[in-house]
């Protein structure tokens, strides 16, 4: 219950999480900018966690945001220890859920159910079936994988029959409030589908398990953050103090903090 990310917005984060490096010493420090101007991908001299443990003899895959790389640079997660990924390759489009063009390794393919404004391919729901794919797959050997979901980043937007469940369970609620409660439950779905993943191929007590986020809620999208002050980009804990569970059956105790 005092866990902080690298940083109060994500790629700096997330550039902490993979290098190990203090936020003051990692490469990456910011969400936006001009590509190849004032956005910095990794560099081949960045030691990530997947190339060590890619060295150790893991399979690595990411699935979700990366927001470290440029195309055709060395931030590519292949190039950055990485076997396999499929996700937003920097923040071009890693807000949107319903994108055309998504990341398989070094080539961006084309999503044909989001063509012309179709909703037909929900990110969120594909990067669980890439982390699944890859699970099974990786079963007999060492893995690593960082399933890193855009949810619930803005814009609000769950799978609709998400958003109706809510509204049917609780008519009266903001509707703010209910686009958050959808996406969260879905979320917590495509977590809950890599647990139960774990557990038929039997491979639950020997994993563990990191769930946490990385950054605080965005107040003028209806996150909460309380009793912390502030959120999302701010400097105080409401900004970057952030849920942390660690699930590992037989290692970690159940409801310890």
């Amino acid at each position: 219950d005092q866990f902080y990310p690298g940083a109060s917005v994500c790629s700096p984060t997330r550039s902490v999480l993979m290098t190990g490096q203090h936020t003051g010493h990692t490469r990456i420090r910011g969400n936006h900018g001009k590509a190849g101007v004032t956005r910095v991908p990794l560099k081949d001299s960045d030691v990530t966690v997947a190339e060590v443990l890619k060295a150790a003899g893991y399979a690595t895959a990411v699935a979700g945001k990366w927001g470290l790389g440029e195309p055709g640079n060395e931030g590519i997660p292949n190039r950055q220890g990485f076997d396999h990924w499929f996700g937003y390759l920097n923040n071009d489009l890693a807000e949107f859920y319903y994108p055309d063009k998504i990341w398989k390794n070094e080539t961006e393919i084309t999503l044909p159910g989001n063509l012309g404004g179709k909703r037909g391919q929900y990110s969120n729901d594909l990067m669980t079936d890439e982390a699944l794919a890859f699970m099974d797959a990786n079963r007999a050997k060492p893995f690593f994988l960082y399933l890193a979901y855009n949810a619930p980043h803005f814009p609000m937007e769950p799978p609709a029959e998400w958003l109706a469940r809510v509204q049917r369970r609780a008519p009266a609620m903001d509707e703010k409030r209910a686009l958050n409660v959808a996406l969260v439950e879905h979320f917590d779905d495509g977590v809950g589908q890599v647990l139960a993943a774990l557990k038929t191929t039997g491979l639950e007590d020997n994993t563990l398990v990191v769930l946490t986020s990385d950054n605080g809620g965005s107040l003028p999208h209806a996150q909460n953050n309380d009793p912390w002050r502030d959120g999302k980009q701010s400097h105080y804990d409401g900004g970057l103090r952030v849920p942390f569970v660690l699930r590992w059956p037989g290692k970690v105790t159940p409801g310890a903090t």
